[in-house]
């Protein structure tokens, strides 16, 4: 029997309703997967809080719950650096390099990480499962993101001169992350185009030493001092160098020179005039 009009414009209704359906879901499932990360800020060789999940949800099935704490890897094998279930921590399941490293504390789903280093820095994915009629589902989802900063120490600074050429010289070790030199020349001076500033990385610690240098011209006066700048940190030279000009400094040594040229010459004089008085009164 051939189809009605009414029948395929049933037909066609029922599909593009199905298809609307299974948009429905995809959408439903990539919004729940798309976590926004959070920052988390640690000093390097102390302990950090990681909180899987804000705001803090009340949770009070803590016999049952599962809660896992992981590494991303580009190669599907995520390290695993926490694991809970069975109402206590299960630390077989952990990777070797965070064992004896990670405790949870149950108030506020916070995981504590203790000794941080280096290669802790990176993301983190935080799930919590909660036990349902047909078995576990997934509550909650976090990703978290470890930045690590380590303080460089403070800045020596010294001034010197290279032939005609005088620059000012700022070193500074043992911090984290990469660091830039920033130079304090009072009276004020434009020194565009005048610095530059290598670094250079341990290879086992993985920390910086930072250097900067700052071409002085001949008639720059006054005080030099320079600070080490990271993201949000800055740590500055205790000392302050002393600038003096070259053609000043110039004058002075000449100067000098004369005073000790004149105080030599001096007794040659005398003698030379008792000698002469000598032979006109004899």
């Amino acid at each position: 029997m051939p189809e009605t009009t009414a029948a395929r414009d049933v037909w066609r209704i029922q599909g593009a309703l199905v298809l609307l359906d299974m948009n429905m879901i995809l959408c439903s499932l990539v919004t729940a997967g798309a976590v926004q990360p959070r920052p988390v800020q640690a000093q390097l060789g102390h302990n950090v809080s990681l909180q899987c999940v804000d705001p803090v949800p009340n949770i009070t099935q803590w016999g049952t719950l599962r809660l896992f704490l992981q590494r991303p890897s580009p190669s599907y094998n995520p390290k695993v650096v926490f694991s809970f279930s069975n109402g206590k921590e299960q630390p077989d399941h952990q990777d070797r390099e965070y064992k004896n490293r990670c405790h949870l504390l149950k108030d506020n789903l916070t995981l504590s990480l203790s000794h941080i280093s280096l290669r802790d820095e990176g993301e983190y994915d935080c799930n919590v499962f909660l036990k349902r009629s047909w078995g576990y589902d997934l509550e909650y989802k976090g990703r978290l993101v470890l930045s690590i900063s380590a303080d460089y120490s403070r800045p020596r600074i010294s001034v010197f001169r290279e032939g005609a050429v005088r620059s000012a010289v700022c070193s500074s070790s043992g911090g984290y992350p990469r660091g830039d030199v920033e130079w304090i020349i009072t009276p004020k001076l434009e020194f565009r185009n005048m610095t530059e500033t290598w670094t250079d990385s341990d290879p086992q610690t993985l920390l910086y030493n930072v250097s900067g240098r700052l071409t002085l011209p001949q008639s720059t006066t006054g005080s030099i001092s320079c600070c080490v700048v990271t993201e949000g940190r800055k740590v500055c030279s205790d000392k302050t160098g002393e600038i003096h000009s070259g053609i000043s400094g110039s004058v002075s040594r000449k100067s000098r020179e004369s005073t000790v040229l004149l105080s030599l010459m001096m007794p040659l004089v005398l003698l030379s005039l008792q000698c002469a008085g000598a032979r006109v009164w004899g």
